[in-house]
């Protein structure tokens, strides 16, 4: 893993305090993609002893980089590659760094030895786990969309390639306040008796991936779910995320068609069924929404949630954790795969204030709207 500290130092005084992190301060974890197919013989080199052609491996997957500032500060940035780390491993790795340096900094010793997991359970499973495809349940198929070649948002190839219907997608930042969001539930619970099947309780969660939703008049999303919590694998560090497929007849119901997916006795509790989908991921479709939340990995200020079950403790940020976590190179990625016929793409970021701020990318004027909403 490339470490980058030359020692020189940054023409500022500090580091920046707020707003999209510049590339300068990172070693980009870039051009990571093998230029060859034949790096196959990576697995078998320690037993024929074969040479590994390093040319056709891609650029290393983690860089760190480190940059002082006049008034003593220092700055480490890290750049990796999605493929290795999810955000709650970020999460798990700040509350280990934490842990590790109020132990050397008061030198008191108490430093938890936490054993984390690395290997994935999809390498567990075997041939016996292959799907007769009569036995699945339709509950499960219905959360695979309807696969529509070259419509995979995450098939890299296509983010890079020239869109069919390209589309000028920006990034719309914007804030959400508890009061805010207690008036969107008490408004989306007011049309329950309209609507089939109706949850008597929205998340806050729902509550503003319904409100993206009706603002793209979208009935189609991918939600992105963490399955530590159901595979109980709280210490795992690596990537942990699957994209559940939902669609809905009008978009005033994603909000309950979120919380009817992920209510506790829902089927995404299943450990059977997170296998089974775990094998299927790579079946992507068409849909007009990816929703992504950070909020349950951190500790911000005074909003507490605990990180599945690991026993580390939680490690409090005072600052605005996307202004730690959302770099150029970040925007730039999520921007284009926005600009691919109209998807549009949000993350959620818990605030020190009570809160949330939302990263959307999408369409100028859907982010405008939501944008407007914020001061009506």
């Amino acid at each position: 893993m490339p470490f980058v500290d030359d020692g020189s130092s940054s023409s500022d005084e500090t580091p920046p305090a707020n707003g999209i992190a510049p590339d300068t301060l990172f070693d980009l974890a870039t051009e990571c993609i093998p230029s060859s197919k034949s790096v196959g013989v990576i697995t078998n080199s320690s037993t024929t002893g074969d040479p590994i052609d390093e040319s056709t491996l891609g650029a290393p997957l983690t860089r760190i980089k480190v940059t002082n500032y006049k008034s003593g500060c220092q700055l480490i940035a890290l750049s990796i590659n999605h493929i290795l780390v999810d955000a709650g491993s970020i999460g798990l790795f700040w509350a280990a760094w934490s842990e590790q340096y109020r132990s050397c900094r008061y030198g008191d010793g108490s430093c938890i030895d936490v054993q984390y997991e690395f290997d994935h359970p999809i390498f567990a499973q075997t041939s016996k786990n292959n799907d007769d495809e009569e036995s699945i349940p339709d509950e499960w198929k219905a959360l695979l969309p309807d696969e529509v070649e070259g419509n995979n948002p995450f098939d890299e190839s296509s983010i890079n390639a020239t869109p069919t219907s390209p589309i000028a997608a920006t990034c719309t930042i914007y804030y959400r306040n508890d009061e805010q969001i207690k008036l969107l539930r008490s408004e989306m619970l007011e049309m329950r008796n309209e609507l089939k099947d109706s949850p008597p309780y929205l998340s806050s969660n729902d509550v503003l991936c319904g409100e993206v939703c009706r603002t793209l008049n979208a009935t189609s999303l991918l939600l992105c779910m963490d399955w530590r919590f159901v595979l109980k694998r709280g210490n795992f560090f690596g990537y942990a995320l699957l994209f559940l497929f939902l669609s809905f007849a009008n978009a005033t119901d994603a909000a309950f068609a979120c919380r009817r997916m992920v209510r506790k006795e829902g089927v995404v509790r299943r450990k059977e069924f997170v296998m089974w989908k775990m094998r299927n991921e790579w079946r992507q479709g068409q849909t007009q929404l990816i929703w992504n939340s950070w909020v349950p990995f951190f500790t911000i200020g005074e909003q507490c949630g605990p990180i599945c079950d690991t026993s580390l403790p939680r490690m409090r940020m005072e600052c605005y954790l996307d202004d730690m976590m959302m770099s150029e190179q970040m925007k730039r990625m999520r921007v284009a795969v926005a600009s691919r016929g109209g998807l549009a793409y949000a993350i959620v970021f818990p605030q020190p204030a009570k809160g949330v701020r939302v990263y959307f990318f999408g369409q100028p004027q859907n982010g405008q709207s939501l944008l407007s909403a914020c001061s009506s």
